[in-house]
C-alpha cells in the first residue's frame, strides 16, 4: 500500500515538471491500488411496501460510492435489481433517470408476503434488501374500519380500538400479520395506547387508557405505513 502511495505521488510530480497534467487526473481516479469500488452504501427504496397482484411498484436505487466521477460514469447496464422468487414478480428494464439514481419497476404476479428484492451495482451488494407484500387485492381504506368501544373515556379508564382491514373484494382472509400501528393526535385530552394484537383475518385491536380529560383527540390507525 505504502509503495503505491508513494509511486503515486512520483508520479505527479515528474508529470508536473514537465507539463502532463492530465496525469493528475488519472493519479485521483487510480485510487488505491487493487482497490474495487465500493457501492454497498448505495440507498434501495420502493414506492410502497405492498401491492396487488397485476398492479406495479417503482424500484429507486440512489448510488453512494467512492467518487462522484466514478458514480456519473454509471449506465443502467451497471445495475442489477433481483428478486428473491421471478415466478411472484417480473423486473422492467432499469433506466438512468440521472446520474447516480435508477429507477426500475416491478410488475406482481402472484400473492406473497415475503418477496425479497435487492440491488447490485458492478456487483457490488447493496446492503438493506427490500420486502415487498403482495395481495389478491388491494388493501381498501373505505372498506376497512376503524371503531371504540365507547365515544368517551374517563381517566384512568379504557376504552377498545378494533381496526378491520379489508381488501377491495371486501375480505379480510389473507390480511394478518401485517404492520399495524396506532396513533392519537389533536384534541387536548391525553391518553396512552396499548399494545397492538393481531387477532387475525385482518382484525387488530388495542387500548386507550384516558391520563387527562379535555376535548376530543382522533385515534387513527396505519397500515403499512400508509
Amino acid at each position: 500500500m505504502d509503495l503505491f502511495r508513494a509511486f503515486t505521488r512520483s508520479l505527479l510530480l515528474s508529470c508536473v515538471a514537465v507539463g502532463l497534467v492530465a496525469c493528475q487526473d488519472t493519479q485521483v481516479i487510480l485510487g488505491t491500488a487493487g482497490q474495487t469500488p465500493d457501492y454497498s452504501r448505495s440507498l434501495l427504496t420502493l414506492s410502497t411496501t405492498q401491492t396487488a397482484v397485476g398492479e406495479s411498484v417503482d424500484v429507486t436505487l440512489k448510488v453512494k460510492g467512492p467518487s462522484e466521477v466514478q458514480i456519473a460514469k454509471l449506465d443502467a447496464s451497471d445495475i442489477t435489481i433481483s428478486l428473491s422468487d421471478t415466478s411472484l414478480a417480473t423486473v422492467d428494464s432499469v433506466v438512468k433517470s440521472s446520474p447516480g439514481n435508477f429507477v426500475a419497476s416491478v410488475r406482481a404476479l402472484g400473492a406473497t408476503r415475503d418477496l425479497k428484492i435487492s440491488a447490485l451495482v458492478r456487483g457490488s451488494e447493496v446492503l438493506g434488501e427490500r420486502t415487498l407484500s403482495i395481495f389478491s387485492h388491494q388493501i381498501s381504506v373505505s372498506l376497512s374500519t376503524l371503531a371504540a368501544t365507547a365515544g368517551t373515556v374517563a381517566a384512568n379508564a379504557s376504552v377498545t380500538i378494533d381496526l378491520q382491514v379489508r381488501n377491495t373484494a371486501g375480505s379480510g382472509a389473507d390480511l394478518a400479520g401485517l404492520n399495524v400501528s396506532f396513533a392519537a393526535s389533536g384534541g387536548t385530552s391525553t391518553g396512552t395506547l396499548g399494545t397492538v394484537t393481531d387477532l387475525g383475518a385482518g382484525a387488530y385491536r388495542t387500548t386507550f387508557r384516558g391520563v387527562k380529560s379535555g376535548t376530543a383527540t382522533t385515534i387513527r390507525a396505519t397500515v403499512l405505513g400508509s
